[in-house]
């Protein structure tokens, strides 16, 4: 287990890194090719999982039309809010690029809430932390503009997946587009528009933000 992935703050603040890996039947590490389904909507929901390396989308089917919601990355924990309520997944997880992730077993899971009580605030800290980042994504989708929508998914993968303002994205232009819950041809139109007013650089994949607070003003 590489040990920058064993310091993140999911095994640092409440789950008990060594005590996970004495039960291999419960805990165990997986490799997924790019594209392959983790999880399934709508599935039994059996395992919560940790990304190790690479990259996946936490998305999901709507009146027939795909919405990616969040991207996951190295360090991240992943269940789904069915978790004692139904046991079953709200959304998908699809790798974007080669993956590797551990699969927690969600019973496995509940036995170390129990038996480690000083694990639960950080447990309740960390999904909060993700619950909001999900929350601003649904208000940006359901109240801004087109453009607003754009604007705010560039932020958000500069800030919470590449972590700078320069970055080569793993998303496809169809990708992007369900990120922003538009049409390829609008965010097409919309990329272009802001290389044009010099507020980003965008060719292909290769994304430059230049006017940071014009970007984050555009509603």
């Amino acid at each position: 287990m590489d040990r920058s992935f064993k310091e993140s703050p999911i095994f640092r603040f409440f789950l008990p890194i060594n005590r996970l890996q004495d039960d291999p039947d419960r805990f165990y590490r997986l490799v997924y090719k790019q594209g392959e389904n983790i999880f399934k909507q709508n599935s039994p929901l059996t395992h919560f999982l940790i990304l190790e390396s690479g990259l996946a989308k936490v998305h999901f089917n709507y009146l027939k039309r795909d919405f990616v919601m969040l991207l996951v990355t190295p360090g991240q924990m992943i269940g789904s809010p069915g978790f004692l309520v139904d046991n079953m997944h709200r959304f998908s997880v699809t790798t974007l690029t080669k993956t590797t992730v551990w699969m927690l077993d969600v019973g496995y899971y509940l036995e170390l809430l129990k038996s480690e009580p000083d694990a639960v605030e950080g447990v309740i800290r960390y999904l909060n932390q993700v619950h909001g980042i999900t929350y601003d994504r649904m208000l940006s989708l359901g109240l801004k503009s087109m453009y607003g929508r754009v604007a705010d998914t560039l932020i958000y993968l500069a800030d919470h997946v590449y972590h700078s303002d320069v970055y080569d994205m793993d998303l496809k232009r169809r990708e992007l587009a369900e990120f922003c819950a538009l049409s390829m041809e609008s965010v097409v139109r919309i990329l272009k528009h802001f290389n044009k007013a010099g507020i980003i650089i965008c060719q292909n994949r290769h994304v430059e933000i230049l006017d940071r607070p014009r970007l984050e003003r555009i509603e």
